[in-house]
C-alpha cells in the first residue's frame, strides 16, 4: 500500500470521515453519558421495581 498513492488517498479520506463523525458525536455522547455507581444502580432498581429491567437485558 505504501507504494500506491491512490490507496493512501482513499485511506486518508476514510480516516478523515471516521474521525469527523467521532468528533461530531463525541460531544453529544459526553454531554449525555453518565456513569452510575453500583449503589445508585441498586437503589434505582429497587425503587422502580422488577418491571424496570428484564433477565434478557431488554
Amino acid at each position: 500500500m505504501n507504494n500506491n498513492p491512490g490507496l493512501k488517498n482513499i485511506l486518508k479520506h476514510i480516516q478523515d470521515e471516521i474521525l469527523s463523525e467521532i468528533d461530531r458525536i463525541g460531544i453529544h455522547c459526553r454531554i449525555h453519558a453518565r456513569i452510575k455507581d453500583v449503589s445508585s444502580l441498586k437503589e434505582k432498581i429497587e425503587r422502580k421495581g422488577k418491571d424496570y429491567y428484564s433477565a434478557e437485558g431488554a
